[in-house]
């Protein structure tokens, strides 16, 4: 790991490095799963987890990673008080277990996603009309011909907090 690189800049590289070591193996398997444990030099805590599907040729199919950001990663309290190579070992192995928790509340997470989708498909609207609103909105189109309605939400102030049901929130948030 460079010094000074963010953890997005780490993950990033290293989606970079699997790409091109996959597209240079001649793996039968489908697709390849690989976890990394970020461990700042001299540091004897865990820095991030980042998790990686990606097919054969290395393209990334599906990626996370966890940081002190999410609260499943700080209740981890991925540190060692000592720099034993086995409290190391052992703070590794904690850290892979919190990856493999996220990764299965992430593909969860999909599969409810995918079948509320599923039970609410999108609804054709009428030109100028979008979704919920008693009166049509005032559509322009922008330089690539994409419609957008305009409301002026000062005018309907009940608007400006409504929200559509949708997903359940992230677990990893």
């Amino acid at each position: 790991m460079a010094l000074h690189q963010s953890q997005w800049q780490i993950f990033q590289g290293s989606l970079r490095t699997l790409a091109t070591t996959l597209g240079k193996s001649q793996s039968d398997a489908g697709y390849v799963l690989v976890m990394e444990v970020v461990l700042p030099p001299g540091d004897q805590a865990v820095f991030g987890i980042e998790t990686y599907i990606v097919d054969r040729k290395g393209r990334n199919v599906f990626s996370f990673l966890l940081n002190a950001h999410h609260e499943m990663f700080t209740a981890a309290d991925l540190a060692v008080a000592d720099g034993t190579d086995e409290a190391l070992e052992s703070m590794i192995l904690d850290a892979t277990r919190v990856g493999v928790m996220a990764l299965k509340a992430q593909v969860d997470f999909a599969r409810e996603c995918a079948a509320w989708t599923a039970a609410h498909p999108a609804q054709p609207m009428a030109p100028g009309v979008f979704e919920e609103f008693e009166e049509g909105l005032r559509t322009v189109w922008d330089p690539a011909s994409i419609p957008l309605g305009l409301l002026n939400d000062q005018r309907r102030p009940e608007h400006r907090e409504h929200r559509h049901e949708q997903c359940p929130s992230s677990p990893a948030e």
